[in-house]
């Protein structure tokens, strides 16, 4: 997906890099409030999930 106007134009609208073992998403977009409130709580989520993880497997160690 490219953005089809303005000064980005035929740029891309997203891309995903590795990152150690994970990765990394980049989205190039301008949500209405809804879209904004839903990806934060998507995220605080995910971040969460993942802080539980790390904490558990410390705790292995």
């Amino acid at each position: 997906m490219f953005y089809a106007g303005g000064s980005l134009e035929g740029r891309a609208t997203g891309a995903v890099n590795a990152v150690g073992h994970g990765r990394a998403v980049y989205a190039g977009l301008w949500p209405n409030e809804a879209v904004l409130n839903s990806l934060i709580g998507w995220l605080i989520m995910e971040d969460g999930r993942r802080l539980l993880e790390f904490k558990k497997a410390k705790e292995v160690h």
